[in-house]
């Protein structure tokens, strides 16, 4: 039900010929030889893991790093009602769909990757809720730590991604700071301040980390440490063990909410409907298309009864208000829908020539989160 379009969440990016010779005397030639395009990515999850994706002329391989899981298959472009999604076939003929955009990023939803949520366990003979249907926000593994170096001071807004123990009332909802090397220390300070989904500012935070093949390591205490990156088209994530992913880009201060009135985005949706045992029956994972107004005050959305063959459900309207811009980048608001109207925090950043959207607000009356990635048709 996209009344739980009061969602929100992700953003991200990716990396990346030639030759050919005359024959003799005879005028022969031979075909030019190209090369395969390589895509590499490295991201996160909801709830929580760390995962690497390289993406090779039709065909992706992905391992979960945290939980020692590979899958690999073969990716298709889809057309017509669904154009611009791509739809992922595992070598066991299991089916996702995910948002890909080369030079930038990809989000998967619907997708055929196992996780577990981290933060409902103890041991691991506890972990539980197994689905298939997990959010993924990864950005294109290019940057190197001499990259981050040459990149500083990085400002970045992020969007919590919330776990199965969220709460609107009492946890943040999105952040905003600032990585900086520090020469005499050699390592990288990270600075800023996280926010509730009114709006204000619930604290701050500061602390100390080092960088290893282009990924910043925080040790919090963990089997796992936490682990951030940025691309550089301007793609952010971090990966945090306990709490989850936490997604984002670098702030871009010229970017307004009204830039994004009027625009058309491919979606996908995620709302965490634990308490099922099954998860796998439970529609947390959604692809969508939505219109924002021109005047901005309501959004469009249309849900994909099957989007393998581009059939659609039938489109609805939800007011929305962008209200206040909180830093560069990060716009504060509401949107209604039939349970009523809820806090929303939406983070904006132009990559690769296109709009890109996170945003999170509240399921009242139990407090959850939604998330949606948007970006530009």
């Amino acid at each position: 039900m996209y009344k739980k379009f009061t969602c929100s969440i992700l953003a991200i990016s990716a990396l990346l010929a030639i030759n050919g010779c005359g024959g003799g005397g005879g005028g022969e030639t031979t075909e030019p030889i190209t090369e395969p395009t390589t895509y590499n990515y490295h991201g996160t999850q909801n709830p929580g893991d760390y995962w690497t994706f390289s993406f090779t002329d039709g065909n992706f391989i992905s391992t979960n790093v945290t939980m020692d899981l590979n899958i690999s298959g073969t990716t298709k472009e889809l057309t017509g009602n669904s154009e611009g999604f791509t739809e992922l076939t595992t070598i066991g003929d299991e089916k996702g769909y995910a948002l890909v955009i080369p030079g930038v990023g990809l989000y998967a939803a619907q997708a055929p990757f196992e996780w577990v949520d981290h933060s409902l366990s103890g041991e691991p003979e506890d972990l539980q809720y197994l689905s298939k249907n997990p959010i993924i926000s990864a950005i294109s593994k290019d940057a190197s730590c001499d990259y981050i170096n040459s990149n500083m001071p990085f400002d970045f807004v992020t969007i919590q991604t919330p776990n199965a123990e969220w709460d609107s009332r009492v946890d943040w909802a999105a952040g905003s700071g600032t990585i900086t090397f520090n020469d005499a220390s050699s390592r990288y300070d990270i600075n800023g301040s996280h926010y509730s989904l009114d709006g204000s500012v619930f604290n701050s935070f500061n602390f100390s980390a080092d960088c290893v093949d282009g990924v910043i390591l925080v040790d919090v205490g963990e089997s796992e440490p936490l682990r951030l990156s940025l691309s550089t088209s301007g793609g952010y994530f971090v990966d945090d063990p306990k709490r989850g992913a936490i997604v984002g880009f670098k702030s871009d201060s010229n970017v307004t909410a009204s830039d994004v009135y009027g625009m058309s985005l491919l979606s996908m949706r995620f709302h965490p409907d634990y308490g099922y045992a099954d998860m796998t029956s439970s529609p947390e994972t959604q692809p969508l298309k939505a219109t924002i107004a021109v005047n901005g005050e309501s959004v469009n959305v249309t849900h994909f009864k099957d989007i393998a063959n581009g059939v659609m459900d039938e489109s609805f309207d939800m007011p929305i208000s962008f209200d206040e811009q909180l830093v560069p980048g990060m716009i504060k608001g509401t949107i209604t829908d039939a349970d009523g109207t809820h806090d929303a925090i939406w983070i904006v950043r132009m990559l690769a020539g296109k709009y890109q959207i996170i945003q999170i607000s509240d399921n009242w009356p139990s407090y959850s989160g939604y998330n949606v990635f948007m970006i530009e048709k």
